[in-house]
């Protein structure tokens, strides 16, 4: 008797682990299946196989030859695998547990077997269904080697059940790297008004019975260790994204590498805002940076009606590759307005520009200054000096106060560039950024206002989402985002082409008198 409740005590314990130990025994998974599903979900969701080697597949009739990562699966069977209805056509679901099952569909009421691994590859490969029926000319037959076959169907076999890093049925891990105590803006402002979000989200019941976890590390001050502490966090923490998180320096090498792990970072703090998404898919930011500036500079200098036409100086530093793309922004916006291409000027560390000879030369109307502010004394200088006081642009990101200690001369000739203004914040969202944050930060820089804009811009994709979230879903919901308003900075589109937000830059004038700048702004629009 004592043995027969032993067993049974046993056998309702066994019961108990089983799904733990099934859930187990999937995620210590043989790093073979591992990696022949990380290859297959690389060519469904690229079309295009770890190696670089290009697809090709057969679509229509009479079938005509397409590059696969124009026709990648992801496109009509979407993310989940569920397919997703365009143009008259309903793809079919194809997550495992439908192909495995005989099923009847088709205005017909065709009947078709269920699939096996060789019938899916022949399907994938020649076009045929499970009962030997051809599918319809719409369907691409991809090319594929025996392995991408394999590999291929070893990713449909978990797709849709496969959970991304950071999700659990209860939480959402999101990530947040601060800015170092020497960088721009607030960390500790970043910290509690994220925190404060995410307490007020949780507090309302969470998203679809997910808690938000939000885990924050500070970036290293020096710029060539900062990406080694982005990544170790990421690998560390294994967050599902990352929002409001300062990479300037490294956006170029920090964007490769959060597209190659698919993860998504919403509202980067960066000065380097590449668009488009061949640049880095998964990154989104909500404000322009230096080249978007450049071009509003730019842009708002050629309607002045003093400077029709004038000569223009681009000053940067030596050797500063940053800027490159605010360079060759300046410069097609104002030879399209008419003007001469700008001159280059190179700040070196041990020379400077004859800035006495230049000014003197009658022929600089306007200077563009993308270079460390230090720089900017002696331009002042020689401008008292010869008594010539060009029109001066700047991004506040770089030039800041140094632009309030201009000589008398620059009165009403200095004009700088913000993305984003405290005038951004409708009456609602300072409200609710005060309840959050208890009060304005004194110097913040908008940065808190960004990080909440990311914040909600999150939580906005999640909701979107729904329960079976995915990072790949939540990329797609954000490309269809349009004119959505944070309450606290610009409004924010992003299409699959488009991966800045904001569509323009706030240029202001500067007072030297008051010392401050001259409001309101005038926004000049990028579209």
């Amino acid at each position: 008797m004592m043995r027969t409740r032993l067993n049974r005590r046993r056998a309702g314990l066994v019961s108990a682990l089983l799904p733990a130990i099934c859930a187990f025994t999937l995620a210590a998974e043989d790093p073979e299946r591992s990696a022949a599903i990380s290859r297959g979900r690389q060519i469904y969701l690229t079309g295009v196989p770890v190696d670089g080697a290009p697809l090709t597949a057969s679509v229509g009739d009479p079938a005509m030859d397409v590059p696969a990562s124009i026709l990648k699966c992801m496109n009509c069977h979407g993310s989940d695998g569920r397919g997703k209805a365009e143009g008259g056509v309903t793809p079919a679901n194809i997550r495992w547990e439908e192909l495995t099952k005989a099923t009847t569909s088709g205005p017909a009421g065709r009947r078709r077997n269920a699939y096996s691994g060789k019938l899916l590859v022949r399907s994938i490969t020649l076009g045929i269904d499970a009962s030997g029926n051809r599918l319809d000319p719409a369907m691409p037959r991809y090319r594929l080697t025996h392995e991408q076959a394999a590999d291929l169907v070893a990713y449909l076999e978990v797709l849709g059940r496969e959970a991304d890093p950071g999700v659990t049925e209860k939480s959402l891990k999101i990530g947040v790297i601060l800015p170092p105590g020497s960088g721009p803006g607030s960390a500790r402002g970043i910290r509690e008004i994220i925190t404060a979000f995410a307490l007020q989200v949780n507090e309302q019941g969470g998203l679809y019975g997910r808690q938000l976890q939000f885990t924050f590390v500070s970036a290293s001050a020096e710029v060539a260790a900062r990406a080694g502490v982005i990544r170790d966090f990421v690998e560390a923490e294994q967050p599902f994204a990352l929002i409001s998180s300062y990479v300037t320096g490294c956006e170029e090498e920090i964007g490769r590498y959060l597209d190659e792990n698919k993860v998504p970072l919403i509202g980067p703090i960066a000065i380097n805002a590449a668009d488009g998404p061949a640049r880095h898919r998964y990154v989104f930011h909500l404000l322009a940076g230096l080249a978007g500036q450049g071009e509003a500079l730019a842009r708002f200098a050629t309607q002045l009606p003093k400077l029709r036409h004038s000569g223009a100086l681009l000053v940067q530093r030596d050797g500063d590759n940053a800027t490159s793309a605010a360079k060759r922004a300046i410069g097609q916006s104002l030879i399209a307005a008419g003007w001469p291409a700008p001159r280059e000027v190179i700040l070196a560390e041990n020379s400077m520009p004859d800035w006495s000879a230049l000014l003197r030369s009658g022929s600089v109307d306007a200077v563009f200054w993308f270079a460390p502010a230090s720089g900017l004394d002696q331009l002042y200088r020689a401008a008292t000096g010869a008594g010539s006081y060009p029109f001066l642009f700047a991004p506040n990101v770089l030039a800041g106060p140094e632009l309030l200690s201009a000589p008398p001369g620059f009165a009403g000739r200095i004009f700088c560039s913000f993305p984003t203004l405290p005038s951004d914040q409708t009456s609602a969202g300072r409200s609710e950024f005060l309840k959050l944050a208890g009060e304005a930060p004194a110097s913040d820089g908008g940065f808190s206002r960004t990080a909440l804009s990311s914040a909600k811009l999150l939580v906005h994709g999640l909701r979107q989402a729904g329960k079976e979230l995915s990072r790949e879903k939540l990329v797609e919901i954000l490309e269809t985002l349009y004119d959505f308003n944070t309450e606290q900075t610009p409004a924010v589109t992003f299409t699959q082409n488009r991966r800045i937000g904001a569509s323009g830059v706030h240029v202001v004038g500067i007072d030297l008198q008051r010392k401050s700048v001259i409001l309101p702004s005038t926004w000049v629009s990028l579209n």
